[in-house]
């Protein structure tokens, strides 16, 4: 009975030591969190009014041979996708790599952000044509080599459109993996209320214009998906703070128990022992 309460107390002081470590990553996490939901907010509005001018501007040029416009005759798109470079956030990896088996042929060109992503398409032979490992925290200037990049394919001919996988925060406590196709650009049907004026023309600004909106939503992508990895590591560490607390709270009832039982035990065999003389 003693050696089972040593054990049961040597699991208790385990558990509650993970358990510490788990509350701690819990509140890294929720302050990373919230740093950058006020990041993806603050891009909202850019990347709303960009997306506007966009639709305005193609409302107006209706010229479907453009470069960034002119759908392609074969089947070869580029995919962009964002992951963390670490684990311990859930189902987060999980949930994002099932939906890139499922919309994303292994043959067809990739780019990775993340180590974690990177490490995957290796072992499963996806057709990683560029990588982004240094990129932990995408800043504007990241994106715009991103998207650069990704451009120039586009350009040659190389591919025929860009999209990109990421996971989209809904709240706190949903994200759901999605595919956004950048190129061609669609049209937009957009009622213009007053007549626009372009300089020198629709097409040209349309050159100048669309490689802006190719990297703010490579940018904007980049923040939905770090909110929603800080959103499912922070639910991840609740819930094993929770779980660890569950546990400790068992073992101690155990403990507490085999405590009583063999204090039962001595007074019994004092009471034998007294009974006997």
């Amino acid at each position: 009975m003693g050696q089972s309460m040593q054990t049961i107390k040597r699991r208790i002081r385990s558990i509650q030591s993970t358990m510490k470590i788990t509350n701690a990553m819990e509140l890294v996490a929720t302050s990373k969190l919230q740093r950058q939901k006020s990041k993806m907010e603050q891009n909202k509005e850019y990347a709303n009014y960009l997306y506007d001018t966009i639709a305005r501007v193609l409302a107006v040029y209706q010229d479907r041979e453009h470069v960034y416009l002119k759908k392609r005759n074969f089947d070869r798109p580029l995919t962009i996708v964002f992951t963390g470079d670490t684990g311990l956030c859930g189902g987060y990896h999980a949930n994002l790599f099932r939906f890139i088996e499922e919309h994303v042929k292994k043959e067809n060109p990739m780019v990775m952000i993340g180590q974690k992503g990177i490490a995957w398409a290796n072992r499963r032979g996806y057709n990683l044509v560029k990588n982004y490992s240094e990129y932990d925290d995408i800043n504007a200037a990241a994106a715009n080599i991103i998207g650069r990049d990704a451009l120039e394919m586009y350009i040659k001919n190389e591919v025929s459109s860009i999209q990109i996988v990421y996971t989209e925060f809904v709240n706190s406590v949903v994200f759901e993996p999605c595919l956004m196709e950048l190129l061609p650009v669609a049209n937009t049907e957009v009622k213009l209320t007053k007549e626009l004026l372009f300089e020198p023309n629709p097409a040209e600004v349309l050159d100048k214009i669309v490689p802006m909106y190719i990297k703010s939503l490579v940018y904007s992508t980049s923040l939905r998906a770090k909110t929603s990895e800080f959103a499912s590591r922070r639910m991840a560490m609740e819930n094993a703070t929770d779980n660890a607390q569950e546990l400790t709270d068992s073992l101690l009832l155990k403990y507490n128990q085999a405590r009583q039982g063999a204090i039962t035990q001595e007074i019994t065999e004092i009471v034998a022992g007294a009974n006997a003389l």
